[in-house]
């Protein structure tokens, strides 16, 4: 089928898309509520410390199991036996479905390769379920890496216990030495890291971690601190468990010669040391990164196919003791854009897609093939609020006309105003997006309905409007195409910048919004970055607009695109973000307005309880939606997701947080395919 082909098809079965979409909707909740039993005691999906489960069970697990190709290299003596390989007390997965089966290869295509950034996490804790609520209102944690914590009434201090016997993919020990080399020679080098991020501050500096033995860590901040336990359980603090310091100390000046790094440098192609450091502390393009996650990359960067091979050290076991992983090895083959990899969705290539297959108008087109394809067609949503696309205004733009022009409120109201989101919403997303700002998802501890009336104002579609006011504004003059001119006869241009790939739901939504922006008179030229090139853009202040997406609202205090002091804020205000996080000492002194934000972010930071920081973020969703310095344009309702008969151990509804582990709730580690 080619693209010409795939897209007539996708019109014309858009007509009858609503009735499909209601049959597969129906069909998975009656999926979701059938229960998985193991043993003598039906136990939710999930991971169980190994004496939690054999008491809730009564099932004593004795002997440990491996993988086969593993089970080879035990007999060859090229690596250790199981028993020694897993730590003292593993964690026990209870599967979706069944026990699985060993082997095997996980096929995907997609234009870039988010498979592997969303298969990485295993963090010092974790939670299963967005909407269950524990003590307090907050969600329910279990252990991981850790096993125990401690927390301080002012949160203050944090000593976290870790997992005994848990190894890095290459057998090396996993212990408090890794965590205290990524705070003392990765976080405090400013080579490495020049802007200590927020999370882990408190008011009057940084946090401080000490090793007190070999399996213990003490956390402590010089004022309270309570939203750091949160991000013990998002992947914003993954960087201290992802640091080897057995592996990354030959490529820091503090561990190696200035000769041997020369060497080094010379070897692999960098100019200078903090360059290698980080490409060596990338398991994103560093295959030879020990890890702690199920599979581990293989394949070295720029291969239209990488591959993904199991952990033979992972530290989990299915309920009858076999260690997972159950599937060998991932094959991510890099298609060049998304109409590629439906067709390979369709054509029975992709074992298992969630990402960049298509928007909700491909569910007709998926259904159709569906048993040609082998597959099951599956919903797949998020529980974060996630804003498909927003544009970021950047308030500290170089050119003095434009930033007049961003700074000025009438222009940003009627950028929104212009914007037909309706009819975005029923070209990309068959009309089941949203029309709001920014605001919690219900789900979300930090929701209220206050937030929600700020979020549905000024974002109906209405050019009538936003024609006055960019004539109010002084931009009555035009040039012979309608484009609006300033004052002194040059052209009202803009350029937003945006990184996603061509052909997906979120890539032709810029293509819309500058349309739609046309239409009043606002010239847009369109300019598509790489995700690193566009962050040191917008780092540099070297952009006018950006058209990204908000991730995962559902937890507003570790986002990292929308609050005043996190690195996202680059992309809306980078130099009033710089004065903030450096005291006054770097940037340009922001607006009174901006200023208060900061206080408000900060005060959140230090609230010890969580309805003082639901009414504070209540108070900065509320500021940010009437400046409109961020103008979200839709909602995304979820997307189109297939998964092969054989792939099993997989729900056919897929959820997921953006800032916590993406698809880890689902467990991959206990997906097998069936033989």
């Amino acid at each position: 089928m080619n693209p010409q082909n795939l897209g007539r098809r996708r019109s014309k079965m858009r007509r009858i898309f609503k009735s499909l979409i209601m049959l597969v909707l129906c069909t998975v909740l009656v999926i979701e509520v059938i229960p998985v039993a193991y043993g003598q005691k039906k136990l939710a999906i999930g991971q169980y410390e190994l004496d939690e489960y054999e008491k809730l069970t009564g099932k004593k697990i004795s002997k440990f199991n491996e993988a086969p190709m593993l089970a080879d290299l035990v007999k060859q003596g090229k690596l250790l036996p199981i028993e020694k390989r897993l730590p003292e007390k593993p964690l026990v997965v209870e599967p979706y479905e069944e026990i699985g089966q060993y082997g095997g290869t996980w096929h995907i295509a997609e234009p870039i390769n988010y498979h592997i950034y969303q298969l990485r996490h295993e963090l010092l804790l974790r939670f299963d379920d967005p909407t269950a609520r524990g003590e307090k209102g907050q969600p329910v944690v279990r252990p991981n890496l850790a096993v125990s914590w401690q927390i301080s009434k002012d949160a203050k201090v944090y000593i976290v216990n870790l997992r005994k016997g848990v190894r890095w993919s290459d057998g090396e020990p996993f212990t408090a030495d890794d965590i205290v080399f990524w705070y003392e020679d990765i976080l405090l080098n400013k080579e490495l890291t020049p802007v200590i991020p927020q999370w882990f501050q408190s008011k009057d500096g940084v946090g401080k971690v000490e090793k007190i033995d070999r399996y213990t860590v003490k956390f402590t901040f010089r004022n309270p601190n309570p939203i750091f336990f949160e991000t013990l359980y998002s992947n914003i603090s993954e960087p201290m468990v992802m640091s080897p310091k057995h592996y990354l100390k030959q490529f820091h000046p503090k561990y190696t010669s200035v000769e041997e790094l020369n060497k080094l440098l010379k070897a692999e192609g960098f100019s200078a040391w903090n360059r290698l450091f980080l490409n060596k502390s990338d398991y994103r393009v560093n295959p030879d990164l020990p890890v702690m996650v199920p599979w581990q990359l293989k394949t070295k960067p720029g291969q239209m196919v990488q591959i993904m091979e199991r952990n033979p050290y992972y530290f989990k076991i299915d309920p009858a003791g076999n260690q997972l992983p159950y599937i060998d090895r991932i094959a991510l083959e890099i298609v060049s854009d998304a109409n590629v990899a439906l067709m390979k969705a369709l054509s029975g290539g992709t074992d298992w897609g969630c990402h960049f297959i298509g928007g909700l108008n491909d569910f007709p087109v998926l259904l159709e093939n569906a048993e040609k394809g082998g597959y099951d067609v599956a919903t797949g949503y998020t529980v974060d609020g996630i804003t498909a696309v927003a544009l970021f205004i950047n308030q500290n733009v170089k050119d003095s006309k434009l930033r007049g022009l961003f700074r000025d409120k009438r222009f940003r109201l009627a950028l929104s105003l212009a914007v037909d989101r309706e009819a975005i919403s029923k070209i990309l997303y068959a009309g089941q997006s949203e029309k709001r700002l920014l605001v919690m998802p219900e789900s979300s501890p930090y929701y209220s309905p206050e937030q929600l009336k700020s979020a549905l104002k000024n974002v109906e579609y209405d050019p009538k409007k936003a024609n006055q006011l960019l004539d109010q504004i002084g931009l009555t003059k035009r040039d012979k195409d309608g484009f609006r001119l300033f004052p002194d006869g040059t052209p009202v241009a803009i350029i937003i910048e945006y990184r996603h790939p061509p052909g997906s739901y979120q890539g032709d939504t810029p293509e819309l919004i500058a349309k739609y922006l046309s239409n009043v008179g606002i010239k847009v030229a369109l300019k598509l970055e790489s995700g690193s090139l566009l962050a040191t853009r917008t780092s540099a202040n070297e952009h006018q607009i950006v058209a990204i997406n908000i991730s995962g609202p559902w937890h507003p205090i570790l986002n990292w695109n929308f609050l005043p002091i996190s690195i996202g804020a680059t992309y809306w205000a980078p130099l009033w973000y710089r004065w903030a996080v450096s005291g006054g000492k770097e940037g340009e002194e922001p607006t009174p307005v901006y200023k208060k934000l900061v206080t408000l972010q900060r005060a959140m930071l230090e609230a010890l309880n969580i309805e003082t920081r639901r009414k504070l973020v209540t108070e900065i969703i509320r500021t940010l939606n009437e400046n409109l310095w961020i103008i979200p344009i839709t909602t995304y309702p979820g997307g189109a997701h297939i998964i092969k008969k054989n792939f099993r151990n997989t729900p056919r509804k897929i959820t997921g947080l953006q800032n916590f582990y993406h698809r880890q709730p689902l467990y991959p580690e206990q997906f097998f395919i069936k033989q």
